[in-house]
């Protein structure tokens, strides 16, 4: 859909801009090494905005019911992990289901955010309003 055809539905978007470009990997990735390497950014500092950012459009689009948050290796489970954070100190009820035992742990800052293993995961996937995928 183009700028042009979404214009009527903007009231509903939770975004800042009337149009937001979507990423392939290899471009967000590129987009983050810029930030990273040109203009100074901790990679970390990238993963808490991306992680409120989609903590924020999760709240708006829907804002009630359980959410799980699956996180995997690397940014984009530390992104996922960020989401699964900032989701539960909002009150949410959240549930983090890292594919590898302690990962997130760097950016959950103490937050006893409630997380079940992978293998256990099922009965809290059945029961969400909302599941992220922050696996790839």
């Amino acid at each position: 859909m183009t700028p042009e055809q979404d214009r009527g539905k903007l009231s509903r978007r939770p975004f800042g801009r009337e149009w937001v470009p979507i990423l392939s990997g290899t471009e967000a990735a590129a987009f983050d090494r810029v930030a990273i390497d040109s203009l100074g950014i901790p990679s970390l500092a990238l993963i808490e905005a991306a992680g409120r950012s989609a903590a924020a459009v999760v709240a708006a689009l829907s804002p009630r019911g359980p959410v799980v948050v699956l996180a995997g290796k690397g940014n984009n489970g530390a992104d996922a992990a960020v989401v699964a954070r900032t989701l539960y100190a909002w009150g949410r009820q959240t549930t983090l289901v890292p594919v590898e035992a302690g990962f997130g742990a760097r950016v959950l800052h103490g937050w006893d955010v409630p997380v079940v293993s992978f293998d256990e995961a099922a009965e809290a996937i059945q029961n969400a309003a909302v599941l992220v995928d922050g696996i790839f």
